[in-house]
């Protein structure tokens, strides 16, 4: 491991949103220097921010691997960006491996030794120290709760805005609440925008026959597009009496969903105890729905992936969008023959084709 710096270098000639980011294990105003005076370069580099670390090869890989998307040559370390984004990107990549400063603990001339302190004095001090911590606590929560309803706002405008861009496009629904309590995220994940995508049909939808269990903490099914009369048996699930549910209804053609959900990570009580600092943080989750035709329902697969910085969660999101509605699917699920099962009568077997892209989610 090598000790030095990972810096953001800016040169005017490159453009107001290109960054190089490297590392260096010569001063900073050296390396801008050699920068400067490279013969395939022109202008002037100067340091817009840099941070010294223990390991500046684990650190420089880390960072290059957050900032792929933005890279502007595959063979150069050079990224097209806002700065303020860039900075919050390098500074959370970076944090594991900062160097630290090593100063010995000494004990103050003015208090007097452990050994001369009451069982009460030790008793109160240490109470003193973690309401302390809880007092400071409480201001960290209070600041990233008001943090989140920024995030909130900001995010929920931009899927209004890109709603209303793509709303004659048919392969897409969007969801967009019209109000999250910011408070609400602390205790669980809040649904920001939903967004799902079906395909089109060129010949009549296939007959899909599904389930599910309603009442007790099922709550009730949606069989409002049911053929026919659905069948229906009673069972019990511990002490609660529920119903299953059997029903055909017509293909929809939903082939996936994505989501962009809002959490304030350890903003629960026990958190407080522990001392562990809240903040916010948003989720891109894309589902891949599919029909199991043995088992007679809709499959969901997902991946998730969370981000502190808002705006570009949301650039993950409207790029997973795009790549989703850039080829629309036609009639995905098909009969393919027939399905004997060992008991009941025969039915067909249905092949589901649909594809659900994940982007760099998959990473």
């Amino acid at each position: 491991m090598i000790y030095g710096a990972i810096y953001i270098a800016h040169n005017p000639r490159d453009g107001d949103n290109v960054f190089k980011v490297g590392k260096t294990e010569r001063s900073i105003e050296e390396r801008m220097k050699q920068l400067t005076s490279s013969t395939s370069n022109l202008g002037t580099y100067s340091a817009c921010a840099y941070f010294v670390v223990y390991d500046i090869d684990a650190a420089e890989e880390a960072c290059h691997r957050a900032l792929r998307r933005y890279r502007v040559q595959d063979n150069r370390e050079f990224y097209e960006l806002p700065l303020s984004r860039l900075v919050r990107i390098v500074t959370e990549q970076v944090q594991q491996y900062a160097a630290r400063d090593s100063i010995p603990v000494i004990e103050s001339e003015d208090s007097p030794p452990t050994g001369q302190l009451s069982a009460s004095e030790i008793l109160k001090s240490a109470r003193e120290r973690r309401n302390a911590i809880g007092n400071l606590w409480d201001q960290a929560l209070t600041s990233t709760i008001l943090t989140m309803s920024d995030w909130l706002t900001s995010i929920r405008d931009k899927a209004l805005q890109a709603a209303a861009e793509l709303k004659d496009e048919k392969t897409m629904k969007w969801e967009i609440p019209e109000f999250i309590d910011p408070n609400e995220t602390i205790t669980r994940f809040k649904t920001v925008c939903t967004v799902t995508f079906f395909c089109l049909f060129s010949k009549k939808p296939l007959e899909l026959r599904t389930s599910g269990i309603r009442g007790g903490i099922y709550g009730t099914l949606d069989l409002s597009r049911a053929i026919g009369k659905p069948e229906v048996s009673e069972m019990m699930t511990g002490d609660k009496q529920v119903q299953f549910v059997t029903w055909k209804e017509p293909d929809d053609g939903r082939v996936g969903r994505l989501q962009l959900t809002a959490y304030i990570e350890n903003g629960r009580p026990d958190d407080r105890e522990r001392a562990l600092k809240p903040f916010p943080k948003v989720t891109v989750r894309a589902t891949h729905i599919s029909y199991d035709d043995y088992r007679q329902h809709f499959e969901e697969s997902s991946r998730e992936k969370s981000y502190n910085d808002p705006i570009e969660a949301f650039e993950v999101f409207l790029e997973l969008v795009a790549e989703n509605a850039k080829k629309p699917q036609y009639d995905v699920r098909e009969e393919s023959g027939v399905f004997n099962p060992r008991h009941g009568p025969s039915r067909p077997k249905i092949h589901d084709r649909g594809k659900f892209e994940m982007g760099p989610l998959k990473h």
